[in-house]
Parts: C-alpha cells; structure tokens; sequence
C-alpha cells in the first residue's frame, strides 16, 4: 500500500551504517575532527560532498555531532562561569573568615567552647506556634 497525499510522513532517527570490515575502525583523521568543529564555511563543503553521496545517516550523524559539540561548548562556557563564581565566592568566605579573626570573634565567645547545648541554634523549639500558619513547628 503506497502513502497517499494526505498522509503523515514516516519520521525516526536516521545513523550512519557501520562499515563492518576485519580491521577495526580507524579515529576520525584531524582535518576531518577540524572540519566538524570549524567555520561554517568548510562545515558546509564537507556537508555537500556528503549529501552527494546520498547517504542520509551518514549527513544525519555528521549534523548530529555539530549539534552535540555546539552543545558541549555551551555547557564548558557554563561550567567555566560556575567555577569562576566558586572561586569567588570561596574567596569572599575567606574574607570574612578574616574579618571574623581580626574581630578575635574566638576570644568574644570562647565562654561558649565545648558547651554546644548552650549554643541558640541548637536550642530545640518546643511547642510554639508559628504565626500565621496554624501548625505547630
């Protein structure tokens, strides 16, 4: 039975079929590696030369690894702006660890060494009522 007009076209992924041969595959040369992740312009030659051997899964994975490393640079850029902000921030708590030196904040409060049941947050609420809430918390 032929598809007509009016029908939804078959959809699915398409890859490029392995070659099977007795020795194993090779890695991809560098020009080839250079060429996927480069300009447009030489991504778009190679792009042409593989449509015109009409290969589809083949045409599919080589845009599908342009998509994949696009996306791979995006989250580099992301990781490297997290971890630039770790350092940051890692240095503002240093900071204020210094800060908190200079204050002799351990000679202020060196009454409360070893007695952590004296601390105020460690001071267990007991049947309070939060306001607003109508719970007991």
């Amino acid at each position: 039975m032929e598809d007509g007009p009016y029908d939804l076209p078959h959809v699915c992924k398409i890859y490029a079929s392995p070659k099977y041969m007795a020795d194993p595959a090779e890695p991809l040369p560098h020009w080839i590696h250079e060429t996927l992740q480069g300009l447009a312009p030489s991504y778009a030659a190679l792009l042409d030369a593989v449509k015109a051997m009409d290969d589809w899964g083949l045409e599919a994975d080589i845009m599908r690894f342009r998509v994949l490393d696009e996306r791979v640079i995006a989250y580099k850029a992301q990781l490297d702006c997290t971890h630039g902000e770790l350092k940051s921030t890692i240095i503002a708590r240093d900071q204020c660890r210094g800060c908190l030196e200079c204050a002799r904040l351990g000679e202020r409060v060196s009454h409360l060494a070893g007695e952590p049941q004296r601390m105020p947050t460690n001071v267990r609420a007991r049947g309070g009522w939060k306001e607003g809430r109508g719970r007991r918390f």
